[in-house]
C-alpha cells in the first residue's frame, strides 16, 4: 500500500497534470532465483531475502476529462530501493529494487 501525496493543477482545456510523491512499502512473499553457473536452478532464496522493503516514490502525469465525472489517466512512476533487499553480511554487496512503471486507467 503506497503512502504518498498526489498534487493536481487546475483543469486546462480538460487535462489535469498531477504529481505524486511518497513511500511504497513491500513485502516479500516469495523468492526464487537462477543464475548462469547452475548455483541457484529455480530454488527458493526466500531465506537471504528481507521480508520487508521500502521504496521511495516518484511519478507524474495527465488527466484527460472526457465528460461528467470520467477522466482518462497517463502517467509514469519511478520507484527507488531505500533498503538492502538481501540478508547477505557483505556490506560491500547491497541489492535494491528499482522500477519505472506505466499508469493507464479510466477514473469515475
Amino acid at each position: 500500500i503506497p503512502l504518498s501525496i498526489k498534487l493536481r493543477s487546475d483543469q486546462f482545456f480538460r487535462i489535469t497534470y498531477w504529481g505524486q510523491f511518497g513511500l511504497a512499502p513491500q513485502i516479500n512473499i516469495s523468492a526464487t532465483a537462477t543464475s548462469s553457473d547452475g548455483a541457484f536452478n529455480g530454488g527458493s532464496v526466500s531465506d537471504m531475502i528481507r521480508l520487508f522493503n521500502l521504496n521511495m516514490l516518484v511519478g507524474g502525469g495527465i488527466e484527460y476529462d472526457v465528460g461528467g465525472h470520467t477522466a482518462l489517466n497517463l502517467g509514469f512512476q519511478y520507484s527507488d530501493g531505500l533498503v538492502d533487499l538481501t540478508t547477505l553480511e557483505n556490506p560491500e554487496e547491497t541489492t535494491s529494487f528499482n522500477a519505472i512503471r506505466i499508469v493507464l486507467g479510466v477514473m469515475f
